[in-house]
């Protein structure tokens, strides 16, 4: 997985202009995760789905001008929906593991 900054021209609602605006995402090279599926018959499937399910969602827009009150609120706000999105992947992991149970028994 891999990082990337974006950024765009967005109308800020602090400073009410248009500004430029950045956030970063995560993404997964998927050409070497299928090459690795073919190769391994899919058993890399598994992590391909392990690592898409905890793979952080992106943070918020965050405005190129300086707003210290607002952007740690969308921060903040930000931080709450990756932690949520963190506990949705732990969970649906531990569903995946005990539906590959039920197979293995």
């Amino acid at each position: 997985m891999s990082k990337k900054v974006e950024s765009s021209k967005k109308k800020c609602i602090a400073c009410d202009s248009n500004t430029t605006h950045t956030r970063t995402v995560t993404k997964l090279n998927w050409l070497l995760h299928i090459v690795l599926a073919v190769i391994t018959a899919g058993a890399w499937l598994l992590v391909v789905l392990v690592l898409w399910l905890f793979k952080s969602a992106p943070t918020a827009w965050v405005c190129s001008n300086d707003h210290d009150d607002a952007q740690q609120e969308v921060l903040t706000k930000a931080k709450s929906v990756e932690t949520m999105n963190a506990v949705k992947g732990f969970i649906a992991l531990v569903v995946i593991a005990f539906v590959v149970s039920l197979f293995v028994v």
